[in-house]
């Protein structure tokens, strides 16, 4: 029975994420215990889509949250918190000029409801470790690493997982240690039509 529960979990947040932001994601592990309403996930991967030169967007290396047990047995979904380690985001730039951030922020913002209950997430909690730019446009393409200053950034009161990915991506993309770079590179971060 556990791990049964534990795939199903697994698919579920796999699927979710998915849904949320149109990119294809696989996710490790998921341990959920039932006693303590705790659930860890391990190395989430959400890919880019097919014409982006790189296959991954980012790399989540640990995701903890806690479940409101009663809320989850009627059906609404609610993270009493978590948290997460953004562990690598890439930011690619295509041959195109189209930037995978802009292209996901675009999707998130124009994606429908989340059905009839969506996540209540109280507190999400989370760093980034690393950021890597690629601009595909020049030859080579133009590569750059850094490791941003975000250690303890939290939202609170989000309604689904598409608020929380909005809010993770603009929070880090405007966060001082960031958002200069992100100018640089990428500058207005809103996808070409």
């Amino acid at each position: 029975m556990g791990v049964a529960k534990d795939l199903f979990l697994q698919l579920l947040l796999q699927n979710g994420i998915t849904q949320a932001t149109g990119l294809r994601t696989s996710v490790a592990t998921l341990h959920f215990s039932l006693l303590s309403s705790h659930a860890e996930a391990k190395e989430i991967l959400l890919y880019n889509p097919k014409d982006f030169e790189d296959p991954i967007f980012a790399r989540i290396s640990d995701l903890f949250f806690e479940i409101d047990p009663l809320a989850l047995l009627k059906g609404e979904p609610h993270f009493l918190e978590s948290q997460f380690v953004l562990e690598e985001l890439f930011l690619i730039k295509n041959r195109s000029g189209v930037s995978n951030v802009a292209r996901l922020m675009n999707t998130v913002s124009q994606r429908g409801g989340e059905g009839k209950t969506p996540l209540q997430i109280d507190r999400l909690d989370f760093a980034v470790l690393r950021i890597i730019t690629k601009n595909y446009q020049t030859s080579p393409p133009t590569v750059r690493e850094f490791y941003p200053d975000i250690h303890h950034e939290r939202l609170e009161g989000l309604q689904g997982l598409r608020a929380a990915v909005h809010g993770v991506l603009s929070k880090t993309l405007t966060h001082p240690s960031v958002s200069s770079l992100a100018a640089t590179e990428f500058g207005d971060l809103q996808e070409k039509r």
